[in-house]
């Protein structure tokens, strides 16, 4: 998948925007996507590539956990 990106980047125009996002890279796999995709180099000027970090914290997303009677649901 990330050659193919690759490539893709090499046929668009500079000035086209390239953009990314996941919710779970670690550092490790962040760099592999950063090379591997061909994202330009890191920076703030124009043509670098922005990588913006957040908390993984949200609060108003949860995981509910109910148990079902044999043989029937009921949501």
């Amino acid at each position: 998948m990330f050659i193919i990106l690759g490539e893709l980047r090499t046929i668009l125009y500079q000035d086209v925007v390239w953009f990314g996002y996941s919710t779970t890279l670690n550092k490790k796999v962040e760099q592999l996507v950063l090379s591997n995709a061909s994202f330009r180099s890191i920076g703030n000027r124009i043509y670098q590539t922005k990588v913006i970090r957040t908390s993984i914290n949200r609060p108003n997303i949860s995981i509910c956990v109910l148990p079902l009677g044999k043989g029937k649901v009921d949501l």
